[in-house]
């Protein structure tokens, strides 16, 4: 069996640039953390629906035989997100 982290990041790398670009964004528009993460939550409910009802629920195929369910997927994106959040805040503040 693959890596795990590896599968995962395979998911994630189809979020990474955009979830990245809304990060520095919302942090340049001056946003507070608070805010930043409530946006970044519905985002990710709006991708979790859009994979949960529509066609793009196939994709998740390949990860279901892996032995990820789509609740772990997701939850992992969230922390990685989250993650990612706490990076680029402290990015912004020491620029």
């Amino acid at each position: 069996m693959p890596n795990s982290f590896i599968v995962f990041i395979q998911f994630y790398r189809k979020f990474l640039i955009s979830s990245l670009l809304i990060n520095f964004l919302l942090f340049s528009l001056g946003s507070l953390l608070f805010v930043i993460v409530l946006d970044k939550l519905f985002i990710a409910l709006i991708i979790y629906l859009l994979y949960r009802f529509t066609s793009l629920k196939n994709e998740l195929v390949f990860f279901y035989n892996l032995g990820f369910s789509r609740l772990q997927l997701f939850s992992l994106a969230i922390l990685a997100d989250i993650f990612l959040l706490i990076l680029c805040s402290s990015i912004n503040y020491l620029i």
